[in-house]
């Protein structure tokens, strides 16, 4: 990631000349992205027991895949400022959609396991440009945590109903594993359609004309992004917590088929039921955080998360896992969101975007570490540590969350600036 030249995002409020139809309308293409980056990011954990069958692995192999997801992060983090400089927000919602559109192309001819892989790093590199872009774009709005939560409300509604689509496909259906992935490919032709279309005058002129602007800016908050304690904390929590997520949604599939020897349908709605929770979390808790504060919000949401991980140790039955799954996704929703505005609270607006590019990669290299040890583990031990490793997270990433809490926004320090 260039740290040499600070992107700032472009924050859109009523004050601006575009027509509020307009802006209704990027608010809507940006929750079809990220919906698209929750099918993706859901159809690995719903396909697993399938995937072992069909290329003949074991979890510890079959794990591998949760590691395309750093490697696409890793480019995204290193280009999203660049790319957004260079060509505006517009170049960055044609890219990463047709990068997905690409890997899905290539998963959809069920190549070789080292080449399906593969093909998952152009899918996780559109989705990390995408992600960190409009992540940086909503937390400059007003109602900023309305705005992102629709946004990951849009990602958990994807990720929701990707686990029972592609268990229909490959259950009731019939049909085999590769043709989920046509199935994306379509999906993602529209998304690149619909993001094209309502980005298309977000140009680099733009772009570059905010910074220049807020130049002056830049020089008053220290030479780098990476000095800035905040930005650290926030990576570290992120590191956690996308683990607590993909974690779940990666392996409760299995867990429910070996644990309670459930249907693909039924497996697949338990991964469902998690997401769906993450909706209600994101879209009902919204309001509440807002009055609550970030800070204290997501300190009482991981409280209660770990309240619910113990409820599943002691759980009987399929259905109350799922219940109790949906449940902990509830509490897990707010927590990213709340995240991305806690961090650009405590950077300067010209550094939101790079800023928010690393955490989301720092991010994925926990979704991509946490899910693979996990895999590991089931294999020397059994799937039964699913539910101890996921409580162990929670309670890690509630150590991590109490020091961001603690650190003082770009407004504060500022006040305490003019005081001394």
């Amino acid at each position: 990631m260039s740290t040499s030249e600070p992107l700032l995002s472009r924050p859109t409020s009523p004050q601006d000349p575009a027509p509020n139809a307009n802006f209704a309308f990027r608010v809507t293409a940006a929750m079809l992205c990220f919906m698209v980056q929750g099918l993706f990011a859901s159809s690995t954990g719903a396909l697993i027991p399938q995937l072992e069958e069909y290329y003949h692995l074991k979890d510890d192999r079959i794990s591998v895949l949760f590691l395309a997801m750093p490697i696409g992060y890793a480019l995204a983090s290193r280009l999203t400022s660049p790319i957004q400089m260079r060509f505006g927000q517009r170049g960055i919602t044609f890219l990463g959609p047709l990068l997905q559109s690409i890997s899905a192309l290539g998963s959809a001819f069920h190549p070789s396991f080292p080449a399906f892989a593969v093909f998952a790093i152009p899918a996780a590199f559109g989705t990390g440009l995408v992600d960190a872009s409009l992540c940086a774009w909503a937390a400059a709005l007003e109602k900023s945590n309305v705005i992102s939560g629709l946004l990951h409300g849009a990602y958990s509604l994807g990720a929701a109903i990707g686990p029972p689509l592609a268990g229909t496909v490959v259950g009731p259906l019939g049909q085999p594993w590769y043709i989920w992935y046509r199935v994306m490919f379509v999906i993602s032709i529209c998304e690149f359609v619909v993001a094209t279309i309502a980005f298309r005058t977000e140009t680099a002129a733009k772009t570059r004309k905010q910074v220049y602007e807020t130049n002056e800016i830049v020089t008053n908050h220290g030479p780098s992004v990476f000095g800035k304690p905040g930005l650290w904390l926030c990576a570290a929590f992120m590191l956690v917590y996308v683990g607590v997520e993909t974690s779940i949604s990666g392996w409760i599939v299995v867990y429910m088929k070996r644990i309670h020897d459930s249907s693909i349908l039924l497996s697949t709605a338990a991964s469902s039921g998690f997401w769906v929770g993450m909706l209600i979390g994101r879209v009902s808790l919204g309001p509440a955080t807002e009055k609550m504060g970030v800070r204290r919000g997501n300190t009482l949401y991981i409280l209660s998360a770990v309240v619910a991980t113990l409820l599943l140790m002691i759980a009987n039955g399929p259905a109350w896992s799922i219940f109790i799954i949906s449940l902990l996704g509830v509490f897990c929703g707010p927590l990213c969101p709340s995240c991305m505005i806690q961090l650009t609270s405590l950077l300067p607006r010209q550094w939101h975007v790079a800023g928010v590019s690393f955490v989301v990669l720092i991010g994925q290299v926990g979704g991509a570490l946490f899910p693979f040890g996990l895999g590991i583990l089931s294999e020397i031990l059994g799937i039964q540590v699913f539910k101890l490793l996921i409580s162990v997270q929670l309670l890690l990433a509630l150590g991590v969350w109490v020091l961001v809490s603690r650190q003082r926004s770009v407004s504060e320090e500022s006040v305490a600036f003019h005081r001394d």
